[in-house]
């Protein structure tokens, strides 16, 4: 993969999706994010904003040409005459893609097809902190549908071997289990990706409003009495020289890859700060050689097409083929703003103010700050039963 502007070398960063640094055209069908669409017999997949190829990118020459602060947004308007013509080489250098194909888009993925539900409980997120309060909900008697962006419900879990002297995936399975036994509904795949507080024709409605929730086949639009969000959190890379690299990715994607995919990110990885080492003792438990364990953080990453050494704030060069940073953790905070919650300033990010969100609406786990999976497990049952708990004083939708 290539950047769409300077044509950098791209590769697997976040593995949740939320980078952009994976973007592939398949099946005639441009961004497509490759580390969270699963393969299959047949698909074609190709490189997109390169020429001729992401391997050998001739567009390239901008980023060996141009000075780092070029801005050609600003220098290529003079004489003006000639501004439609630069326009179209930047258009053609730059971008998301080629629009897409015609022929494979049948009439449904045009428009999808749009059913409506009620519910008691919306749960968005299923980690262990939405898990744990679709369980909750469920159980205290509620409708609950349970959505989850994922392939896969567990979130975090499925990255920790130790939940409490416990493996993650079984505490996911069993909380899962929980779900479904108390009659809760699960949807995998599934993005909720607005809430709406007006009605088709105008007229105002109490939060959470409507909440549409788009699957593989349809958009759901989806009343419920009380919601939960359990969002999670992404994380946002680290700051040194050489970042972008491949090679350079976050901690939590190197879990996801090893844990999830069986893959080791790298052969020889160095750590960029402490808050990395468990996924570093996870790889050396795999066969990884970590050669630098983030007591000195890493300042820059260096190399061609990938990482191939490290300087460390002790001066050490060191060399490597991965290295794993933890950046700030942002709460996924989105659709409880459009649900019109106030927020509180946490560190660097903002992170909302639970006693103060909508009548209806509850928020748990890492969206309301980082946290262990336990934390955000006791934070999901806590709002899975005041969820619960409200949706019985509110009359039928």
């Amino acid at each position: 993969m290539r950047s769409i502007k300077y044509h950098r070398p791209r590769g697997y960063s976040c593995g949740t999706g939320k980078c952009a640094s994976c973007l592939v055209r398949v099946d005639g069908t441009p961004n497509v994010r490759a580390c969270v669409t699963p393969a299959r017999d047949g698909m074609v997949v190709e490189t997109q904003n390169a020429f001729p190829s992401a391997r050998r990118d001739f567009f390239a020459v901008v980023d060996k040409v141009y000075r780092r602060d070029f801005d050609y947004h600003e220098k290529f308007i003079h004489p003006r005459v000639l501004t439609p013509l630069y326009n179209a080489v930047i258009r053609r250098m730059a971008g998301f893609g080629k629009l897409p194909d015609l022929k494979p888009i049948s009439r449904s993925r045009v428009r999808p097809t749009i059913i409506k539900r009620e519910v008691d409980v919306l749960v968005v997120g299923a980690g262990p902190a939405g898990l744990a309060a679709a369980a909750a909900a469920a159980e205290g008697a509620a409708t609950v549908l349970l959505a989850e962006e994922a392939d896969r419900e567990g979130g975090s879990l499925l990255l920790h071997r130790d939940v409490g002297g416990r493996d993650g995936t079984l505490v996911a399975a069993e909380l899962l289990a929980r779900v479904r036994d108390a009659g809760g509904e699960v949807l995998a795949s599934s993005v909720a990706f607005g809430c709406y507080l007006t009605d088709g024709v105008g007229n105002k409605m109490p939060a959470p409003g409507i909440v549409a929730v788009l699957t593989h086949e349809r958009i759901i639009e989806v009343k419920a009495k009380a919601l939960v969000v359990a969002s999670g959190y992404h994380e946002t890379p680290a700051l040194f020289p050489g970042n972008d690299l491949p090679g350079v990715m976050g901690a939590r994607a190197a879990l996801i890859l090893l844990h999830k995919h069986g893959v080791l990110a790298g052969q020889r990885v160095a750590l960029s700060a402490p808050a990395t080492r468990h996924a570093g003792e996870d790889l050396a438990k795999a066969g990884a050689d970590v050669v630098a364990w983030g007591e000195s953080p890493v300042v820059e990453a260096m190399g061609g097409t990938h990482v191939e050494r490290v300087r460390l704030a002790d001066g050490r060069e060191l060399r490597v083929d991965c290295v794993l940073y933890a950046g700030d953790e942002t709460p996924r905070v989105e659709l409880l703003q459009q649900c019109g919650a106030p927020f509180v300033a946490s560190g660097w990010v903002l992170v909302p103010d639970p006693s103060k969100l909508p009548p209806g609406v509850f928020a748990a786990g890492d969206v309301l700050g980082a946290s262990s999976p336990l934390d955000a497990m006791a934070s999901g049952e806590a709002a899975g039963e005041s969820a619960a708990a409200f949706a019985r004083t509110v009359r039928p939708l």
